[in-house]
């Protein structure tokens, strides 16, 4: 006997034991306890990257006030304000932060349990810090574990007291689908008649169809929420079919919804669902369409003349490659920033052969190409395109996947310009702040990132961040202190 629980307690050690511990790298009281000096801090000599022109401007002079940008010159002599700090960018370019308009923020397998959720509160902070030490400064957080409705309304306001490091959060609380549906009993592995509190815990609200839809968002508008995520699919293909929402419930919702002023963003994968969300009138679309071309060109000419966005996430897709390619886990600047608690779960052999099998006959690149090639034919249409990762799926990293979601739409076919575009300027018009965010502009938010090399000459230069400013604070990303680069 005493053999046997030897034996499986080295097993348990071997086989599942995680060794590592979630950490955070910043501290929100050493961050924000200083304020900025009053007379500002300069940001002196830089090559401003204006996103909105397409073009980098050299010898750029950036005054901060607070966390706001209070003044920008360019090529012009200058006298460095009295009392102020001087942040000397010779050499460095200067841009926007980055805008993340689909995210989750604690959706984490757990060996044991098999359910995605988080372990604790630290898993949601780890993933909020993450995001801002890779340049991530503004997220749209749907749902799952870690940011259900009162989850989400307290982590916000956290980060408006500046308790927490994070990106300026928007977040939709509880994602809203049909019972059975997808996340419950897909990624999820819940049983279809799970019950209300446990998906609640999950992050995930269901609604039939004789439910009151107003209630639902009416909840969501008291706690401060920014809008509703509905799920409208009979996918992912990997889980198909399942339960969907009704056309008449998500019309529902998109109307009461509209009477209250909140957006509404549907998650699609499918054409025929798309097609539904475009005719509901939904704010944006998630996800790219990944089983046949968008051709209806009414359908097209609707999203572009109602403004409905479009938000490809091809990370998704692209993070199950990790599963032929696991090297590519050792990329350096993977390593340096993503949760080693993370990585050892991803890394597990029973993972990837549970994951590996749920796939298997399935062509994910195919899907994946045919995502680029809608997303392409979509932008160059005219209809509206924001930055998103949906981030916290496996191998789908916060913060980190921002950098791998714009090489993704670089190889789809996007120019540089248009993607930096996409990712700060589009992003902070898709949450109706663009005029707090998205260009290097007086009056927005000082967020912004300093890279060492031009990311329109070689969009993986924004994987070369010097520093981060978050609301006007300077960050090292890698080492999780202020820099020290002032005289």
């Amino acid at each position: 006997m005493v053999g046997l629980s030897l034996a499986g307690y080295l097993a348990y050690r071997i086989w599942f034991y995680n060794r590592y511990e979630d950490a955070l790298y910043l501290d929100a009281a050493s961050i924000f306890a200083e304020e900025v000096p009053a007379a500002g801090l300069l940001i002196s000599n830089a090559t401003l990257i204006d996103v909105e022109a397409g073009r980098a401007v050299p010898n750029a002079q950036i005054l901060i006030r607070g966390d706001r940008i209070a003044k920008l010159l360019v090529g012009e002599e200058h006298d460095v304000p009295a009392g102020a700090s001087v942040y000397d960018a010779e050499g460095k370019f200067v841009m926007p932060g980055l805008v993340d308009t689909h995210v989750h923020l604690a959706l984490h397998w757990h060996l044991l349990s098999g359910e995605f959720g988080p372990r604790d509160a630290l898993v949601t902070r780890v993933a909020l810090e993450q995001f801002v030490r890779y340049g991530v400064t503004t997220v749209l957080a749907h749902g799952g574990g870690g940011g259900n409705d009162e989850q989400a309304a307290e982590l916000k306001r956290l980060e408006r007291r500046n308790t927490i490091v994070s990106p300026w959060l928007f977040a939709t609380g509880d994602v809203v689908t049909a019972t059975g549906s997808h996340p419950i009993t897909t990624i999820m592995r819940l049983p279809a008649d799970a019950g209300g509190e446990r998906l609640h815990q999950a992050g995930v609200t269901t609604v039939a169809s004789d439910e009151d839809a107003a209630a639902v968002v009416e909840r969501k508008r008291e706690m401060g929420l920014d809008g509703v995520k509905i799920i409208i699919e009979a996918g992912p293909p990997p889980w198909y079919p399942n339960p969907r929402m009704t056309v008449e419930m998500a019309g529902a919702i998109v109307e009461h919804a509209r009477r209250q002023g909140m957006p509404v963003y549907a998650h699609t994968e499918a054409l025929a669902e798309f097609a539904d969300a475009v005719r509901l009138g939904v704010r944006a679309v998630m996800h790219g369409v990944m089983d046949h071309s968008v051709d209806d060109r009414d359908l097209i000419a609707r999203m572009k003349d109602r403004g409905i966005w479009y938000v490809p996430t091809l990370s998704v897709l692209n993070g199950f490659q990790y599963l032929q390619n696991p090297e590519r886990l050792d990329e350096e600047f993977l390593q340096a920033g993503v949760s080693r608690r993370v990585l050892r779960g991803l890394e597990h052999p029973l993972f990837r052969f549970g994951l590996g099998r749920t796939l298997s006959g399935h062509d994910v690149s195919g899907w994946l190409d045919t995502s680029m090639r809608n997303l392409v034919q979509l932008h160059d249409a005219g209809v509206p395109v924001a930055l998103g990762t949906d981030a916290s799926t496996p191998f789908n990293f916060p913060g980190y996947n921002a950098h791998v979601e714009m090489e993704l739409m670089a190889r789809a076919g996007l120019s540089a310009a248009d993607i930096l575009r996409i990712a700060t300027v589009n992003g902070g018009a898709l949450l109706g702040i663009a005029d707090e965010v998205g260009s290097v502009s007086p009056g927005k938010i000082a967020n912004l990132l300093v890279l060492d090399d031009d990311p329109f000459a070689d969009l993986r230069n924004t994987r070369t961040i010097n520093a981060v400013i978050l609301k006007g604070r300077v960050i090292d990303p890698l080492y999780g202190s202020k820099l020290e680069r002032f005289r």
